[in-house]
C-alpha cells in the first residue's frame, strides 16, 4: 500500500525518480521487441498474427511454457541502431513491461569495407572507426528510455553474421560486443543476453554460424532459433515466474462453464477419431489426422504428470511433408456455431510437444487455430511456431529431445455468414526432406479467453 505518492520505504516517487530509482509500474511478463530483421522475424506476417519458427524470441517463450505474452513488435530488416530510434516510442506505447532489443550488425557491415554513412537522428558521420562507439550509444539511449518509462530492458549482445570477413569490421565486432556485456553489468534493468557460444563457431577468426544453425549466413533458421532461444530462456526465467497455460485436468471441459471447448483435448478417449491411408494405430477421439509425403504410427503415451494421454506420432517423411493432427468444433448446414461457440468470442489454441530423439530432418511443430465463418466466408488465422512456404535442408529445426508449449494468438470468432462454419485447432510436424521423426502431442485444447 502507498498513500499521497509515498511508498513503504517512506520515500516519494518524485525522490525515486530523482534517484533514478523507477517503482514497477508495468507488466513484465507483457513483451515487446525492438530491432532489425531478426526480430522482425518474431512474425511472419504484417498482421502480426503468425509466430515464426525462426525467433529465438518465440522459441524461449515456448519453452518457459509460454510465461511471456509477445505482442506488436517492431523489427524491420536492413535497419542500424539509429533508425531504431524512430521505432522506441511506439514500443513503449504497446504498455509492455519488458523490451527486448536485438541490433548492431548492420550498423557494422555498412562501414565495415571502408564506406561512411551519417547516423539518422544526429547527422554525424559513422565509419569503421567509430561505429562501435555509436551503436553503443544508440542502444543505451534506447535502454534508457525504455527504463524512464517502467520498462525492463533484455539487450542481446551482437553475434555478426557470416559475410562480416573484413578485419575493421570484426574488430569493430569484438569492440561492441564487449562494450554491450559491460554496460549490462553497470545498468540497473537491463539484462544482456549472449547467444554466440550458442550458435557461433568459436574456432573461426571471423564471425561464421555453426552448421545447419542459419538459413543464409545471417538469419537463424528453426534451429539455431531454438539453440539461441534455449539459452535466451534461462535469462527470461529469471524475470518472470511461471504461467498455467495448459490444461491442468479434465475439470476443463465444455460443461463446466465454456472455458476450454474441446470435449478430448486430453486424448482420454483414445479412438474413434478418423485417419487416413499411411496412419497405422489410433486417433484419437473428435480428433482427425493426415499426412502428406509421410506415413504415421500411432501410439498412446503416458504424460509424466499424470494429466491425460499423450499421442505419440513415429513419422517416416518420404519428403518434404507433413502430419497433422486436429480437432474441430463443427457448425451446422444452417449457418448455426458449434454450440459450446459464440460468435464475439474471444479464442486461443495450446498444445504441449514433445520432441523425440534427434530427428535429422524436422523442420518445426506448429500450432493453427483457425476460424471459418461458413459457405460464402472466409478464414480467420492464428499460427504459432509457423515454418516456412518453401521447406529445403536449410530451414533445419530442432534435433534433439525437448518438450514446449504452442500457444496462439486470440481470434475473435466472426458472425457466421454461411452454412457449416467450423472452429479448428491443428498440430502439424514438418520436414525438411526424407527421414524420421517422433513427436508427442501431450495436449491439444481451444480456450475462450475472459476480458
Amino acid at each position: 500500500m502507498t498513500a499521497m505518492g509515498v511508498t513503504r520505504s517512506g520515500a516519494s516517487r518524485t525522490v525515486l525518480s530523482r534517484l533514478a530509482i523507477l517503482p514497477n509500474r508495468r507488466l513484465p511478463h507483457v513483451l515487446t521487441a525492438l530491432g532489425d530483421s531478426r526480430v522482425a522475424a518474431v512474425y511472419l506476417d504484417g498482421q502480426q498474427r503468425a509466430r515464426n519458427v525462426r525467433s529465438p524470441v518465440n522459441w524461449a517463450n515456448s519453452l518457459l511454457g509460454h510465461r511471456f505474452e509477445i505482442g506488436e513488435t517492431f523489427g524491420k530488416s536492413g535497419d542500424r541502431t539509429d533508425e531504431f530510434l524512430a521505432r522506441l516510442p511506439a514500443a513503449i506505447a504497446t504498455g509492455a513491461g519488458t523490451l527486448y532489443v536485438q541490433g548492431g550488425v548492420n550498423d557494422l557491415s555498412q562501414v565495415a569495407g571502408g564506406a561512411t554513412r551519417t547516423h539518422a537522428v544526429t547527422g554525424e558521420v559513422i565509419n569503421a572507426g567509430n561505429v562501435a562507439a555509436m551503436a553503443m550509444r544508440n542502444l543505451a539511449e534506447i535502454a534508457t528510455k525504455a527504463r524512464a518509462a517502467g520498462m525492463i530492458v533484455v539487450l542481446e549482445n551482437e553475434v555478426g553474421a557470416d559475410p562480416l570477413t573484413q578485419a575493421a569490421g570484426v574488430a569493430a565486432l569484438n569492440d561492441l560486443r564487449r562494450m554491450i556485456f559491460e554496460y549490462g553489468r553497470r545498468e540497473p534493468g537491463v539484462f544482456v543476453h549472449d547467444a554466440f557460444g550458442a550458435v557461433m563457431q568459436s574456432t573461426t577468426a571471423t564471425p561464421t554460424f555453426r552448421a545447419s544453425h542459419a538459413y543464409d549466413g545471417i538469419h537463424e533458421n528453426g534451429r539455431g532459433a531454438y539453440f539461441h532461444g534455449k539459452s535466451l530462456a534461462r535469462l527470461l526465467a529469471t524475470l518472470v515466474p511461471p504461467a498455467q497455460v495448459l490444461s491442468a485436468g479434465m475439470m476443463d471441459v465444455p460443461a463446466n462453464g465454456r472455458r476450454q471447448l474441446l470435449t478430448n483435448h486430453l486424448f482420454t478417449t483414445t479412438s474413434g477419431g478418423v485417419t487416413v491411408t499411411g496412419i497405422t494405430g489410433n486417433v484419437p477421439g473428435s480428433c482427425a489426422a493426415g499426412l502428406t509425403n509421410a506415413t504415421a504410427t500411432l501410439s498412446t503415451a503416458a504424460n509424466p504428470n499424470g494429466i491425460g494421454n499423450g499421442l505419440q506420432a513415429a513419422i517416416d517423411f518420404s519428403g518434404v511433408g507433413l502430419f497433422r493432427i486436429a480437432n474441430a468444433l463443427n457448425g451446422a448446414s444452417s449457418g448455426a456455431y458449434h454450440a459450446a461457440l459464440q460468435a464475439g468470442d474471444v479464442l486461443e489454441a495450446t498444445a504441449e510437444i514433445e520432441i523425440v530423439g534427434t530427428p535429422a530432418v524436422l523442420a518445426g511443430v506448429t500450432l493453427d487455430l483457425v476460424a471459418f465463418n461458413g459457405t460464402g466466408g472466409t478464414n480467420t488465422t492464428s499460427v504459432d511456431m509457423n515454418v516456412p512456404t518453401v521447406l529445403t535442408a536449410a530451414e533445419a529445426g530442432p534435433n534433439e529431445a525437448c518438450t514446449f508449449t504452442l500457444r496462439t494468438r486470440t481470434v475473435t470468432l466472426p458472425a457466421s455468414v454461411g452454412a457449416y462454419p467450423f472452429v479448428q485447432a491443428i498440430v502439424r510436424a514438418s520436414s525438411t526432406g526424407a527421414g524420421g521423426a517422433t513427436i508427442i502431442v501431450r495436449q491439444l485444447a481451444i480456450w475462450r479467453r475472459v476480458g
